[in-house]
């Protein structure tokens, strides 16, 4: 068992509240000098995502002269997670990141990060009680620890349904809402047209959609793994009854790739992926909120912004600045707009930006918002990167090698009731 982290018991609640009731007077204000205070931002938007924060950077350095932002850009997830460990356990990490809620609970029983409650509650540079209540409940909710707000939701995605319009209407079916009317329309889409009507990856991300939909926790109440229950097996048995009758099938690439070409009519993956869709289809297109099956449910993916305690009080209170300013309602609908990914606010909702680009095409672009009020999410337990491995392993043998569904997703939670014990 490891040592009792302060910021999970009564004392460290104490301590934390503690910390935000004695700000020092004046402590906000930076530094007078010539030279900006110059913080290090280190993220995992690669491609069209990378070019628009370089840019958003860009104007906010434009834009006022106490704070310089660096951005780096890391390599993907996995890569930007191994260098942020790699640099806290070194005493060097970064200003401000990019993190997803496993990883901020790392650092959170490190002491490795300054709560976001200690500048959102302050008199001085905080938000009011209005600002903090236009985040939506769901996201602030999963970037709280113990009653303590240690992060704010930055690029947010879910998952969304993506049609082919043309093969759904040459094979006399309409846009899925249900699971039974998704199985339906992927056999008849097959059928008519010869062409699959779904392709999936072979992954726990693919699991999730299903699971979540047939009404799944990935955890039960005493925080023991619990996908091996009923609704794992038979959202399992779901795609693989389709995968084996052939009017579905497994691609482990890029699905927006297969998509653009024509070789399938639907699936279901992040609405940050429509860029790219965008981009290369040729054909009529939509999306749609993930079809329901016991319930409504779209799991949220993305990263949450955390900011580094190894960094000066002037160079947090600058990186405050920038996440303030990143997550005001008209940068944040802008870059919703340009990247795909959630709004964070709903007044981001109202401004014109958003309104025009939803209003151009609410057929392509409405799903995301739409499923706000439906949002299902990963565990935020240290874990939960081993769990995904072990539950993509799981998907995988049940798909691709015909292992019996309960016996693949039973070992996945034997592995991981042991990683959650490896990790305590």
């Amino acid at each position: 068992m490891s040592q009792i982290r302060w910021a999970r018991t009564a004392r460290g609640r104490a301590l934390v509240a503690g910390m935000l009731a004695a700000l020092v007077v004046g402590m906000w204000t930076l530094a007078a000098s010539a030279a900006p205070v110059k913080i290090t931002f280190w993220h995992a938007l690669g491609g069209e995502h990378g070019e628009i924060i370089a840019d958003l950077v860009a104007e906010f350095n434009a834009s006022q002269d106490e704070v310089l932002v660096d951005a780096q850009y890391q390599g993907n997830y996995g890569t930007l997670m191994q260098k942020l460990m790699a640099a806290v356990a070194a005493g060097d990490p970064p200003t401000l990141t990019g993190s997803y809620n496993n990883w901020t609970s790392v650092f959170i029983d490190a002491d490795a990060i300054t709560p976001m409650a200690r500048f959102v509650n302050d008199a001085q540079v905080g938000l009011s009680d209005d600002e903090l209540a236009d985040f939506f409940p769901a996201f602030l909710e999963a970037n709280t620890w113990d009653g303590v707000l240690y992060s704010l939701p930055f690029n947010k995605s879910v998952q969304v349904l993506y049609y082919n319009k043309d093969l759904l209407d040459q094979a006399g079916v309409g846009v899925p809402r249900t699971m039974d009317e998704l199985a339906h329309a992927v056999r008849e889409v097959k059928a008519k047209t010869g062409v699959p009507g779904l392709a999936l990856r072979p992954d726990i991300d693919t699991f999730a959609a299903y699971f979540r939909a047939f009404g799944g926790e990935w955890l039960d109440a005493s925080g023991n793994p619990a996908f091996d229950g009923e609704a794992g097996v038979r959202a399992i048995r779901f795609i693989q009854e389709l995968v084996a009758d052939g009017s579905a099938y497994t691609f482990d690439g890029w699905l927006d790739e297969e998509f653009n070409k024509g070789n399938m009519a639907m699936f279901i993956h992040s609405n940050s992926t429509i860029p790219w869709v965008r981009a290369g289809a040729t054909f009529a297109w939509g999306t749609a909120p993930v079809p329901a099956g016991d319930r409504p449910a779209s799991t949220v993916a993305g990263q949450d912004l955390v900011i580094f305690a190894t960094a000066s009080e002037e160079e947090q209170l600058a990186a405050w600045k920038f996440v303030k300013w990143l997550l005001s309602p008209e940068i944040n609908a802008r870059f919703s707009v340009g990247t795909g990914y959630l709004p964070v606010r709903r007044s981001a909702l109202e401004t014109p930006v958003m309104r025009a680009y939803i209003g151009q095409a609410p057929e392509q672009y409405a799903s995301g918002n739409e499923s706000l009020d439906r949002l299902v999410f990963d565990p935020s337990i240290p874990a939960w990167n081993d769990m995904r491995s072990f539950i993509s392993e799981a998907v995988e043998s049940v798909l691709l090698l015909g292992v019996d569904p309960q016996a693949a997703l039973s070992d996945a939670a034997r592995k991981s009731r042991q990683a959650i014990l490896d990790h305590m």
